[in-house]
């Protein structure tokens, strides 16, 4: 009788266990979903909402948060967002030229609006340029080529090909409009 008694609680003991496992293997990781949310909410309509001051706070937030994840993590992120944008290409590749052409202006007005430094200036003025890292200082050439094979590494050449036309359609747009990119817009 003992034994099984002893034999029923190993069994339960036994499926308790296997299932604690399944459900750590498989709960989402809490960290990765608060970013995902956070994200969510940063560009959901209500955050045009928020004024200057709360929208820099929030993305602070977002920025602590993600410093927070583990590198694995912060590539399914990076990875997701690029998935993201890269449909946006393939919709904005879609489009009719008068289309295209209302988006970039969209996407120009907010790079102009949101700039703080010189980086959009009237033809003729100085660009800002530069990959800078969270202190603040210029990243070394290495570091930039490191970046630029990780990003190349991660990236499709469809993708590659919807950026580059993307790229030359508003380094076009905006010279139609007088303003001089910066660096990064530069030639490729």
């Amino acid at each position: 009788m003992e034994f099984l008694a002893r034999h029923k609680r190993l069994k339960w003991s036994s499926f308790v266990i296997v299932l604690l496992f399944l459900l750590w293997m498989f709960w989402p990781d809490r960290r990765l979903a608060e970013v995902k949310a956070m994200q969510q909410e940063l560009f959901s309509k209500d955050a045009k909402k928020l004024s200057p001051e709360e929208r820099k706070g929030k993305w602070e937030e977002l920025r602590k948060a993600t410093e927070k994840l583990s590198p694995a993590q912060k590539q399914e992120l990076a990875k997701e967002g690029q998935d993201r944008f890269e449909k946006e290409l393939e919709r904005y590749a879609k489009m009719s030229k008068k289309e295209q052409n209302d988006y970039l202006d969209k996407k120009i007005d907010g790079m102009k609006k949101g700039q703080k430094g010189p980086t959009f200036t009237p033809k003729g003025g100085q660009a800002a340029a530069g990959f800078t890292q969270k202190s603040g200082q210029t990243m070394s050439s290495e570091e930039r080529d490191r970046m630029k094979r990780q990003r190349l590494d991660r990236s499709t050449p469809e993708f590659r090909a919807l950026m580059a036309n993307y790229r030359k359609d508003l380094q076009n747009r905006m010279n139609a409009r007088g303003i001089q990119a910066a660096g990064w817009m530069g030639p490729r």
